[in-house]
């Protein structure tokens, strides 16, 4: 009740997505999206860090996890898709509270490399060196349905292909993006399989392409930015 109210009080409301941004316009509020977009060109990478720096190939297959280790982001059965597609390099940056369980994963899957907590300013350099990136979510997880991560801007800055889950924020924009695959559900089968199909270039590429398209265009800070100076703008007048 209170929320409701709030909503239809508020001269106007900010969200950073389209589906919370829905839910407060059933509530009566004026909403705005103010995403977590990039600027483009300073998220372009300084290329300090490179493949070669963590001996890998240049034509290797990549796919980064870039975030925070909790179970609703769903890396253990990323790790897990490893042993059904054995031609992924899996790198994981970051830290939480299941790093424990991931570290004792990494064992029995070669294929996977924790690479810990990067600083901020790298991230852009890991991002750049992947071929896919990945953020996976359980359904089940409350706070996962209006997800819209950091990592979903970041990769299209970065022009990078994702990997996701059926909830959230990130799969309704890579499904209208055409930036990447989006799989029913976190399982190690389905996965793999779409892990399988972003290893071949001819599907990958077309996927990278449209994400570096929406990073430049839609999903870059130019557009929040302007959106929030005309409310602040409009404000101001009164």
């Amino acid at each position: 009740i209170l929320e409701r109210q709030m909503a239809r009080r508020a001269t106007r409301v900010l969200t950073v997505g389209e589906l919370l941004a829905e839910r407060f316009r059933t509530m009566g509020g004026r909403v705005a999206v103010i995403g977590n977009y990039q600027a483009r060109e300073a998220f372009l990478p300084k290329r300090a860090i490179s493949r070669e720096d963590l001996g890998l190939r240049p034509n290797d297959y990549v796919v980064a996890y870039i975030g925070g280790f909790t179970a609703a982001r769903a890396i253990l059965p990323l790790i897990a898709a490893t042993d059904l597609c054995r031609d992924v390099t899996v790198l994981l940056l970051g830290d939480g509270p299941q790093r424990a369980a991931i570290e004792t994963a990494l064992p029995s899957h070669p294929r996977v490399r924790y690479l810990g907590l990067v600083p901020q300013e790298d991230v852009a350099d890991y991002t750049a060196l992947a071929d896919v990136i990945y953020y996976g979510l359980y359904a089940a997880d409350g706070n996962s349905r209006y997800s819209s991560p950091n990592a979903l801007f970041n990769a299209l800055a970065a022009g990078k292909p994702l990997l996701t889950t059926d909830v959230g924020e990130i799969a309704r924009i890579v499904r209208q993006e055409a930036c990447g695959i989006v799989v029913a559900e976190p399982t190690p089968a389905l996965l793999a399989d779409a892990l399988a199909r972003l290893a071949d270039p001819a599907v990958r590429l077309p996927l990278a392409e449209n994400a570096r398209r929406a990073g430049e265009t839609k999903y870059h800070w130019r557009v929040a930015e302007e959106t929030l100076l005309c409310i602040y703008r409009h404000l101001l007048r009164g």
